[in-house]
């Protein structure tokens, strides 16, 4: 019997910078450079991301196993797409409607938001050949977020075995192969882009990759959360891609724990991409005093409010809950995991934009753009969460909040929703997550 230690695989990831992208290929990275020999050969594993996404990255290498190596590309700085994104901003805008005025402009919005600069698109294809060239003796697998297309034409160009990482739910393979999508094509900002991306010598067009031949298609959800349909057989469902996480504890933060222990809590948390208006700020201040009120008689809530530029709004709030609210927490950042403060057993709503991931929680949902008009109609249809905005979509209304508040906090429906909740997160758990990412890659890299 030989003695002699297996080769090494090279496993690259790729994905943007930005979280909603980054933190799954964190996550399965993080995994996978804690495998033991019974589990995986040795393993080199690279991400490339633009420079925003090193200091997150060069945590991974500290605890890695011995086994295992990171090593970190980078792209420079996020200068890929259109002054649309660059600005930190989302646009807020309806869902698409054909005979609305102004009821494509999510379409519009979307080619705008992903009509990368044609030049720093090719500068970043060329870069990321290069480092596929100093990858030696050769790349086994590489995992790509489908908001990194230039990183799927070089891994074409280059002949590397590739396949889908990302952050949506399994249904958005099938978005991408439409008929022709004309309307979006002809966009001036994807024409140019493809002008571009033709000089260079790439072939198809950027948005038309046939995902269904593919090795792997791994996506963020399981079936339970999805509409009915029946997937490409390459499509793997783990559900939620995240790094296990301790429950909230005193001993690691005990002011926010003793907060939680007080009674039943409401997380409120729209994301770091959402930015307030004074009119939002009221509508949910509003909503809160008047569910609060309304529940008295059956047991009162308490609400986590995680409220971007809070500063601006100081002073319309301590009219509203005075100088220090009892019930009311609102920080401009909450400091512990999300899935960590979501675990206590005291949260019994959370509020959210629509793309968050069940953690036996029932969610209200306030979407104001893209997709997530969907995320939230599924995850009412599901039966685990609201949609709270249903007919003032890219807006919030107070008393639409309030009564979501109510549902969720009511001995009827409330109970319903928590059952719904904690069913679809046993099914998220038995999509096995990061170890489900690992697997997959393992195998297509041992092709």
């Amino acid at each position: 019997m030989s003695n002699k230690m297996p080769d090494a695989l090279n496993i690259v990831f790729i994905s943007l910078s930005v979280s909603g992208q980054l933190n799954i290929h964190l996550a399965s990275i993080e995994h996978m450079l804690t495998l033991g020999p019974s589990e995986s050969p040795p393993l080199n594993i690279h991400l490339i991301s633009f420079d925003p996404a090193e200091k997150r990255a060069r945590t991974l290498a500290a605890s890695a196993s011995p086994r295992h190596s990171f090593t970190f590309h980078g792209l420079g700085e996020l200068t890929l797409f259109t002054e649309t994104s660059q600005n930190g901003t989302i646009d807020r805008h309806r869902p698409a409607e054909l005979f609305r005025k102004d009821g494509l402009k999510p379409y519009t919005y979307l080619a705008e938001l992903f009509g990368y600069n044609p030049d720093h698109y090719i500068r970043a294809y060329e870069r990321i050949l290069e480092i596929f060239r100093e990858i030696k003796p050769k790349i086994n697998v590489a995992a790509v977020d489908t908001t990194m297309p230039m990183a799927m034409d070089a891994c074409t160009t280059a002949g590397i075995h590739w396949g889908v990482l990302c952050p949506n739910s399994g249904i958005e393979l099938f978005k991408h192969q439409q008929p022709r999508l004309e309307g979006f094509w002809k966009h001036p900002a994807i024409r140019a882009l493809e002008v571009r991306r033709s000089k260079a010598g790439i072939q198809g067009r950027v948005f038309n990759k046939s995902f269904q031949r593919l090795p792997f298609f791994i996506c963020s959800s399981v079936m339970e959360m999805e509409f009915p349909h029946i997937p490409s057989p390459n499509v793997v469902f783990p559900g939620p891609i995240l790094v296990p996480v301790p429950p909230l504890s005193s001993a690691t933060y005990p002011d926010l724990t003793a907060f939680f222990d007080r009674k039943r809590t409401v997380i409120i948390n729209l994301g770091s991409n959402f930015w307030y208006s004074h009119e939002d700020v009221e509508s949910v201040a509003d909503a809160i005093l008047d569910a609060q009120q309304r529940c008295q008689e059956k047991g009162s809530f308490q609400v986590l409010w995680k409220l971007n530029g809070k500063k601006a709004f100081e002073i319309m709030l301590e009219k509203k809950f005075g100088k220090q609210s009892d019930t009311v927490r609102i920080d401009e950042w909450i400091e512990p995991d999300t899935l960590a403060v979501l675990q206590h057993p005291n949260v019994v709503a959370f509020v959210n934009h629509g793309g968050a991931s069940n953690a036996g929680v029932p969610q209200i949902l306030l979407p104001q753009w893209l997709d997530l008009y969907e995320y939230a109609v599924r995850t009412e249809w599901l039966g685990h969460g609201i949609y709270a905005n249903k007919g003032h979509p890219a807006e919030i209304v107070a008393d639409q909040l309030a009564d979501a508040f109510l549902r969720v906090l009511s001995d009827d429906e409330g109970k319903i929703l928590k059952a719904k909740s904690l069913e679809i997160a046993e099914a998220c758990r038995r999509g096995g997550g990061v170890q489900t990412v690992a697997r997959t890659l393992l195998a297509a890299a041992t092709i």
